[in-house]
């Protein structure tokens, strides 16, 4: 069996309302379908639910679009996967990796396409092939996103009456605040040393000296009792040095 084409379908689903977020700016639900062919006539699915505003922990990937994704797949990924075996899912991978740096959510609708179409090819579910069935059935939340509290408590007692358990809520982060001084408060009063990451005068951890910034800090009775330096993608960590000097900038005209 070999790869034919690969075809992607732009696709907008419909909502019940706006979803909205802090850093969202574009609408979700906006999605690309890939189909992809093969010459024994057998079609495999995959999905792109691409987010321009959505990087990964840490932003260690980047956002992708449905433009960018029908581009990278018909002119980048199609070509170099025709005429592939499509059961070869690591060297197809490694040949995806090849061909492009990153756009993680093209290279997961066509690994997905590939499990779909492998598994039509010898008749049984996609998840025998990736270690065999786990669970028969996979629970699912309902996000609110940012709207007024008596909206939101409508909104919710709506999906639980619909079946959904787990509700997603997207607000301030005014409680998270309050409860992490109270924590500060009483690792140094009730004496509770306590690991917590909270923003001290560095010594040298990461390269940075004199500069406040929040980091891993074991605090009791005494106040900061050590700081730590955990391992850090290098990304991350010229992100760190980075913040830092641009908050001694900030400092030293604010000085003047």
């Amino acid at each position: 069996m070999k790869i034919t084409q690969i075809e992607t379908i732009p696709i907008r689903l419909p909502t019940r309302r706006v979803h909205q977020w802090a850093s969202l700016t574009t609408p979700i639900g906006v999605y690309v379908i890939i189909k992809l062919h093969t010459d024994e006539g057998l079609i495999g699915f995959g999905e792109a639910p691409v987010l321009k505003d959505w990087g990964g922990d840490h932003g260690k990937y980047f956002g992708e679009t449905p433009q960018t994704t029908i581009h990278i797949i018909n002119d980048i990924l199609a070509p170099a996967l025709a005429g592939q075996d499509p059961c070869r899912f690591e060297a197809l991978h490694a040949l995806m990796d090849k061909a492009v740096k990153g756009y993680p959510y093209c290279k997961a609708a066509i690994d997905a396409a590939l499990y779909d179409v492998v598994g039509k090819k010898f008749a049984m579910p996609a998840y025998q092939l990736l270690g065999g069935l786990v669970r028969e059935r996979v629970p699912i939340a309902h996000s609110l996103g940012l709207m007024e509290i008596d909206k939101a408590v409508d909104e919710a007692m709506q999906a639980k009456a619909e079946g959904v358990k787990t509700i997603k809520l997207k607000g301030g982060a005014g409680w998270a605040v309050g409860l992490t001084i109270a924590e500060v408060v009483h690792a140094i009063a009730l004496n509770q040393p306590k690991v917590m990451p909270v923003s001290t005068q560095l010594t040298g951890e990461y390269g940075i000296k004199g500069t406040c910034t929040s980091l891993p800090t074991l605090i009791d009775r005494r106040g900061v009792v050590r700081r730590y330096e955990v391992e850090l993608w290098p990304r991350e960590a010229s992100g760190l040095v980075s913040g830092a000097k641009q908050l001694d900038q900030t400092y030293a005209q604010v000085q003047k």
